[in-house]
């Protein structure tokens, strides 16, 4: 193998930078909760409790009819909340990744 060959093959490469983002942090957010087509407002309100994350959902149409799971994924976290939707008469258990 040539010298030349060598450094191509042997020289170290550039390393993509690490990811030193913690994830969610506790703190009040706004946004909107898309289900199909629907666009529901929200505000979440995220709380650390211990080693644990707990949180309030209220929502504009949907009525949360039970207590809000909150836990992170990766660099983002998951919501997991039984729900109550009267203007479409559906109920059920909702799990959103943000």
């Amino acid at each position: 193998m040539s010298r030349e060959a060598w450094r191509r093959h042997y020289t170290p490469r550039p390393r993509a930078a690490r990811d030193t983002t913690t994830g969610p942090r506790p703190g009040s957010y706004t946004g909107e909760l898309r289900i199909g087509h629907a666009r529901i407002g929200a505000g979440l309100t995220i709380v650390a409790a211990g080693d644990s994350l707990v949180g309030a959902l209220p929502l504009d149409s949907l009525r949360v009819t039970g207590p809000l799971s909150v836990r992170s994924v990766g660099r983002g976290l998951a919501l997991d909340f039984p729900f109550d939707y009267a203007a479409k008469r559906c109920a059920g258990t909702r799990i959103a990744i943000c």
